[in-house]
C-alpha cells in the first residue's frame, strides 16, 4: 500500500509541476523548481536527525542476506547522489545535472519505490519497524518530490527531442556521475562489504599513506581536469563537493551528547562555512577557511589520531572531514572561482577566527559546568598543552572566573591569547606560502602553456609546409623581411604598442628605420629579432617564420643592440670566437672574418685585452664584428651610431654599405637624419605604432623633398612649430 501511496504521491507532483510550467512563465518557473529543491533538502535533513545512521547496517546485519547487504548499501549510495544533483540543478546551469535527474534519476526511485520496505527496514531493523514513523514518512515525501521532478525533466527531454542527439550526453553522464558518487561515499560501506581490513591508520605507514596521497593530489587532478571548463561547471563541480560534504559530516554527526556535542569544533566549522561560502559566495567566509581550516586540516591528515580500523567509520568520518575542509577551499581559487587572498581578504579572515575564538572561549567556560569533557578549539583541555608543556603554568595561573545564575565561567585568557596570536601569525605565514605557490605555479603553466602553444604551432606549420622539412623556409622565394600584418601588445595594456605593421625589404638594400622615442622601432625590430613574441601577424626572414622557425631564421640574422650588451670578463678575441660557436663557424671562416674588421676598426692592441676596458665606441666595434662574422643575409642595428665618434661612425657606415653590395640586407634604426639620407636606399616611417609610409631615398631626391622635413612633418614636429610662430605674432600684436 505505501508503495501505491508513494508511487500516485510523484504522478501527482509530476502533474502540478507539468501544469505550473504550462501557466507560468519560464523564470516564475524556475522559482517553483528552486523551492521544491530547498524543501527536499529540509525534509533530508529533517529525516537525517531522527535516527542513528552510524552503523545501521551493521546493528540488523543478521536478517540481511549479502544480495540485501549489497542491494541496500549500493541503492543508498545512488539515492545520495541523486539527492544532491537534485538539489542543486534549478541552481546550476550546467546541463550535465540535468540529464542526471532526468535520466539516472527516474531509475533511482523506481529502485526506491520497489525497495521501500527494505530501506525502512535496513534503517529501523525488524522491531522498531513501522511504516508511519517520522523516518518511513519522510522518506516517502523525499522519494515522491523527488520522483516528481525527475519525470518532469525527462518530459522536457522528451518534448525537446533531445534524444536525436544523445551520444554526448552519454558519454559526460558516464564520467560526471561516477565522479558525483564518489563525492558522496559513504563511510560504512567498506566495513559493511568487507569487514575490518585489519590495518589501522594512525602511524605513517601503508593505509595512513593512502589517505595523505588521495588528499594532496585530489585538489590537483580536479584542477588539472575542470581548468578549461566554463565558470557555471567550475561553480557547479565546488557546490557539489560543498553540499556533499555538508551531508556526509552530518550523515554520521548526532545531537545525542547534547550542547556539548555541538558542531562547533574549527574542522567541524569548517565544513559548515565551506557550505555558506559556496552556496552562498560568501567571501569572508570563504578566506577564512582558505586561510585558517586548510593547514589544519592538513596538520590533521599528517597526523591522525585514528587508532581503529582503517575502513572503519570513525577513520574515514576523521579523514572525510578533513579532507573537504582541506582541498575543497583549495579549489575555490585553483578553479578561479575566488580569487587569490589580498592582505583586505587576510584581514577578513582574521576577524572571523577573533569571533570565532571569543565565541568557542566563552562556549567552553558555560557548557563546562555541565560536561568537564567539552574542549571546542582545544582551549579548555590540555591537548595543546601536551604539545608545549610550557604553556601549563601560564593556563592554570591566568585565569578569569566569574559567577552568573549559579555557573561558574572560567576563560584562560593569557594561554587564549597565545593561541590567538600564534593562529593569527600562521594567518599570515600561510598567506605567504601561497603566494610563494602562487609563482611557482604560474611560471609552470606558463611553460606548459608555451609548450602547448609551440606544438599547436609545429601543427600549424606542418600543414603549412605541405610535406616539406621542417628545416626548409616556410615560403621559398620571399624577400629577405617580411612583415606582414605584426601586432604587438605589452602584458595586459590595453593598448597596441605596434599594430597592423607590413613592410618588405628586398636583398641589397640598406633600409633606414625611423620614427621619434616611443614610436614602437625598438618593439619592432625586437620582434624582428626574435627576442620577444608576435601578439599577432607574421614575420619572415629569408622565408623563414620568426615565431615558429626561430632557429632557422636567426641563423640569417646578425643583431647590434642600442646597449652594446656584451660580456665584458672576456677579451674582444673570447667574445667574437663564442659567437662564432653559437653559428657554427669553421676556424678559418671566423679567422678571416676576424682579421678583416680588426684591422678596418684598427682594434689590434685591444683584441686580447678584457671588455671591460673598453671604451664605448671600442664596445660598439665588437658588437658589430661579432654579429657579422657568421655574414648574416640580415644585419639589423639599432641606433648604431649613438655616441660614436666620426671616425668610428665613418667605419660602421662603410660596413653596412658593403654589406648591401653583397645582396644582403641592412635594416636600422637612427635619429640622424643626415646619415640617413647618405646611407639608405629606402625608409620607414613609424608613429604611435603605425607605419605611415615607405620611401625611396633617390625618388625624394628627385622631387626635390627634404627628408627632414618628411620626417618632420609625420613627427609633429611640423604643428609645433607652426603654432609657436602664432603664438609669437599674437604676443606681437
Amino acid at each position: 500500500m505505501s508503495e501505491i501511496i508513494i508511487s500516485l504521491s510523484i504522478a501527482l507532483i509530476f502533474l502540478i509541476l507539468f501544469l505550473l510550467s504550462r501557466k507560468l512563465t519560464q523564470k516564475r518557473f524556475g522559482i517553483v523548481l528552486k523551492v521544491v529543491s530547498i524543501l527536499i533538502f529540509c525534509v533530508y535533513f529533517y529525516r537525517l536527525f531522527h535516527y542513528d545512521q552510524i552503523n545501521y547496517i551493521e546493528k540488523f546485519v543478521g536478517f540481511l542476506t549479502p544480495a540485501r547487504l549489497i542491494t541496500i548499501n549500493i541503492l543508498r549510495w545512488l539515492t545520495m547522489a541523486c539527492l544532491i544533483v537534485t538539489i542543486l540543478t534549478p541552481f546550476l546551469r550546467v546541463a550535465t545535472l540535468k540529464n542526471i535527474v532526468a535520466l539516472i534519476l527516474p531509475i533511482v526511485v523506481v529502485l526506491d519505490v520497489v525497495f521501500y520496505r527494505l530501506f525502512i527496514l535496513s534503517i529501523l531493523g525488524p522491531k522498531g519497524f513501522s511504516l508511519l514513523n517520522a523516518v518511513s514518512i519522510t522518506f516517502a515525501v523525499e522519494l515522491a518530490l523527488m520522483g516528481g521532478v525527475s519525470f518532469y525533466y525527462l518530459y522536457e527531454k522528451i518534448k525537446a527531442k533531445e534524444f536525436e542527439n544523445f551520444k554526448p550526453q552519454i558519454k559526460y553522464l558516464l564520467i560526471c556521475f561516477p565522479l558525483i558518487m564518489l563525492m558522496v561515499f559513504p563511510e560504512n560501506i567498506l566495513i559493511n562489504f568487507f569487514g575490518e581490513a585489519g590495518v589501522t591508520a594512525q602511524n605513517f605507514e601503508f593505509g595512513h599513506r593512502v589517505y595523505v596521497y588521495i588528499s594532496i593530489l585530489s585538489p590537483i587532478l580536479i584542477t588539472f581536469f575542470a581548468r578549461n571548463k566554463g565558470e557555471n561547471v567550475r561553480w557547479a563541480i565546488l557546490c557539489l563537493f560543498a553540499l556533499s560534504g555538508f551531508t556526509q559530516y552530518f550523515y554520521t554527526f548526532t545531537f545525542n551528547t547534547g550542547v556539548t556535542g555541538l558542531p562547533f569544533h574549527l574542522c567541524n566549522t569548517a565544513i559548515l562555512l565551506i557550505f555558506v561560502s559556496y552556496l552562498f559566495r560568501s567571501k569572508p567566509f570563504f578566506y577564512f577557511n582558505y586561510l585558517v581550516n586548510v593547514v589544519g586540516s592538513l596538520f590533521a591528515i599528517l597526523l591522525p589520531n585514528c587508532a581503529t580500523d582503517i575502513i572503519s567509520v570513525n577513520t574515514l568520518q576523521f579523514w572525510f572531514n578533513h579532507w573537504y575542509a582541506f582541498f575543497v577551499p583549495i579549489l575555490g581559487v585553483s578553479l578561479n572561482i575566488f580569487k587569490r587572498p589580498t592582505f583586505k581578504f587576510v584581514r577578513w579572515a582574521i576577524y572571523i577566527f577573533s569571533a570565532y575564538l571569543v565565541f568557542a572561549a566563552v562556549l567552553n567556560a558555560w557548557l563546562a559546568n555541565f560536561n568537564p569533557d567539552v574542549d571546542y578549539f582545544f582551549l579548555n583541555k590540555n591537548f595543546i598543552v601536551g604539545k608545549f608543556p610550557f604553556l601549563f603554568n601560564i593556563k592554570q595561573n591566568f585565569v578569569l572566573s566569574f559567577n552568573v545564575s549559579n555557573l561558574v565561567f572560567n576563560i584562560y585568557w593569557l594561554y587564549d591569547l597565545i593561541i590567538y596570536f600564534a593562529y593569527i601569525l600562521m594567518i599570515f605565514l600561510t598567506w605567504i606560502v601561497y603566494v610563494y605557490i602562487y609563482k611557482v605555479t604560474d611560471h609552470y603553466a606558463n611553460v606548459i602553456e608555451l609548450r602547448r602553444i609551440d606544438v599547436l604551432e609545429i601543427q600549424k606549420l606542418k600543414k603549412e609546409m605541405q610535406g616539406r622539412v621542417l628545416s626548409e623556409p616556410l615560403k621559398k622565394g620571399a624577400d629577405v623581411i617580411e612583415i606582414k600584418n605584426f601586432s604587438k601588445k605589452y602584458g595586459g595594456s590595453k593598448d597596441f604598442a605596434v599594430r597592423d605593421f607590413s613592410l618588405n625589404v628586398k636583398p641589397g638594400e640598406v633600409f633606414g628605420f625611423l620614427g621619434h622615442n616611443g614610436s614602437g622601432k625598438s618593439t619592432t625590430i625586437k620582434s624582428l629579432i626574435g627576442v620577444q613574441s608576435i601578439t599577432d601577424g607574421q614575420i619572415l626572414i629569408c622565408g623563414y617564420d620568426i615565431a615558429r622557425q626561430p632557429l632557422q631564421a636567426k641563423q640569417n640574422i646578425g643583431y647590434v643592440s642600442d646597449n652594446h650588451a656584451v660580456y665584458e670578463h672576456l677579451t674582444g678575441r673570447e667574445y667574437v670566437n663564442y659567437v662564432a660557436n653559437l653559428y657554427g663557424i669553421s676556424q678559418a671562416e671566423r679567422d678571416e672574418k676576424i682579421k678583416k674588421y680588426v684591422d678596418m676598426f684598427n682594434l689590434t692592441d685591444a683584441f686580447d685585452r678584457e671588455i671591460k676596458g673598453y671604451s664605448h665606441g671600442m664596445k660598439q666595434k665588437i658588437m658589430v664584428i661579432s654579429s657579422l662574422v657568421h655574414n648574416p643575409k640580415v644585419w639589423v642595428l639599432d641606433e648604431p651610431l649613438t655616441g660614436l665618434d666620426p671616425v668610428s661612425s665613418y667605419q660602421i657606415k662603410e660596413c653596412m654599405k658593403e654589406h648591401a653590395k653583397k645582396g644582403n640586407v641592412v635594416f636600422f634604426s637612427s635619429h640622424v637624419i643626415e646619415v640617413v639620407e647618405k646611407v639608405c636606399d629606402k625608409i620607414a616611417i613609424i608613429k604611435k605604432g603605425e607605419l605611415q609610409g615607405v620611401y625611396k631615398l633617390k625618388e625624394l631626391k628627385e622631387k626635390g623633398q627634404s627628408l627632414e622635413k618628411l620626417y618632420m612633418s609625420f613627427s609633429g614636429e611640423k604643428e609645433i612649430r607652426g603654432r609657436k610662430r602664432k603664438e609669437a605674432r599674437c604676443s606681437k600684436d
